[in-house]
């Protein structure tokens, strides 16, 4: 993949932690490269977002699973936002993504309900599905829905989690509750062993490498025969027409541009408003690091005015 040059503030840091190993070509248990990794979470710069939290649990099929609820500190809220971190579906919790989820919450004047799934290798697939799905189902059915106008929700991720929102925008259309949009931020849409071109131009090198990908889905999924699966691979839908609008960031310097690409040209035969961002010059980790990389505010600007447009949209439809 030609291209113009990967951004200069990327490309400082990078070679800063170049040293450092790759998740794959670690030995540790997971364990303990979960604690190490949530560490250097930690430590990122963070904003100062004034908004209202709560942590709640959410009955599940499998148990309950915590979730935790932001609301602008004004009190007023248009619109929810369900949101899924990102981590390979290995690492991340409420707290890796709190600064993000205050942030959307506080910019956008929306509710924000961040997801914490169970995470691989304890928990393999479908267990992070089935947390998705059934606090989407919670959200709107039953004393929950009353919090919740139709045609004000989103399901919204970054990486692995842009993979449990697209998850949950299919299931969403095919049991009958209206989203106003779906956001997927660098999102992981094919497991299969598809020749995309970024899985070989950005293998490595680049933050997220390839390799760490194959670590991720070996984790992820127990059973390799299901990498076809659209639970597993949203790509692999058979029919994608009528899901929610879509917003897709693509980073150049991402293994996983490619088929965030692919996945948009589906969206797009398929007939469903998609908007696409994508950024030649930056990589894979960018947006929960908005503070270090002028990609990642590029996103969250981006972000936050595709949802106005979206709750515009809905407003403008009367409902």
């Amino acid at each position: 993949m030609a291209g113009m040059p990967i951004d200069e503030d990327i490309r400082v840091y990078l070679e800063s932690v170049a040293d450092v190993p790759r998740v794959s070509e670690q030995s540790a248990p997971v364990s303990e490269l979960r604690q190490a990794t949530h560490a250097l979470w930690a430590e990122r710069p963070r904003g100062d977002f004034q908004v209202d939290s709560r942590d709640l649990l959410v009955p599940g099929r499998d148990g309950t699973i915590p979730v935790r609820l932001y609301q602008p500190a004004d009190g007023g809220a248009d619109g929810l936002v369900l949101y899924f971190h990102g981590g390979g579906f290995v690492f991340g919790d409420l707290d890796s993504h709190d600064d993000v989820c205050r942030r959307l919450s506080h910019d956008s004047g929306m509710q924000v309900l961040a997801v914490d799934y169970r995470l691989a290798p304890e928990h393999p697939f479908p267990a992070a599905v089935h947390d998705a799905l059934d606090v989407l189902q919670w959200l709107t059915s039953g004393e929950a829905a009353a919090a919740v106008s139709a045609g004000r929700l989103f399901v919204a991720g970054d990486s692995a989690g842009a993979n449990l929102a697209a998850v949950a925008a299919n299931h969403a259309r095919d049991v009958g509750i209206r989203l106003a949009g779906q956001a997927l931020i660098y999102p992981v849409t094919d497991f299969r062993d598809t020749e995309y071109p970024s899985r070989k131009s950005r293998a490595s090198g680049y933050g997220l490498s390839q390799q760490d990908m194959l670590w991720y889905g070996r984790q992820y999924l127990r059973d390799p025969e299901l990498v076809a699966d659209p639970r597993v691979s949203p790509i692999t839908q058979a029919d994608l027409a009528g899901v929610a609008p879509v917003f897709v960031m693509t980073a150049g310097y991402d293994p996983l541009c490619s088929e965030g690409e692919a996945y948009v040209s589906r969206l797009r035969e398929a007939g469903t408003p998609v908007e696409h961002l994508h950024l030649p010059g930056a990589n894979h980790g960018v947006f929960t690091n908005y503070t270090m990389f002028r990609s990642g505010e590029q996103t969250f600007q981006a972000l936050l005015s595709w949802l106005q447009q979206r709750l515009e949209a809905e407003q403008a439809t009367g409902d």
